[in-house]
């Protein structure tokens, strides 16, 4: 009996733990993202593109953002939903999917005017 009681509360623990644990992804990602991003290399479809060579991103914790993707830095909101980067208030509304971010990197993809575009950036130690 005690053994049954024991093991119900170590799998009722261990389902506890895991299920707090997935919400926690999104905290991670965020504290990932926050700080300024420069632009590495950026494709336009599936061409490497030039164009871009200045582009940046910087993350606020308070998620406001700064981003010079239309050609000069504005401030914007974003949000990070489910590996999206949703930047609003600006004047291009756009959304990033995040293909990859660690501590030094971050790939993002999105979709502007109908071309797909692909940036790889790197952490700024500014």
């Amino acid at each position: 009996m005690r053994s049954t009681f024991f093991v119900s509360g170590l799998i009722s623990f261990s389902l506890l733990f895991f299920l707090s644990s997935c919400g926690d992804d999104n905290k991670v990602q965020l504290d990932l993202l926050q700080g300024k991003w420069t632009i590495d290399k950026a494709f336009r479809g599936e061409r490497k593109t030039e164009l871009l060579k200045d582009l940046f991103f910087e993350f606020h914790e308070d998620g406001k953002m700064m981003v010079n993707i239309s050609g000069k830095p504005e401030q914007t909101k974003y949000e990070l939903i489910d590996g999206v980067i949703h930047q609003t208030e600006s004047s291009l509304d756009i959304d990033y999917q995040l293909k990859s971010l660690t501590d030094s990197t971050l790939v993002l993809q999105t979709v502007i005017r109908n071309i797909p575009f692909e940036f790889y950036l790197v952490k700024s130690m500014e």
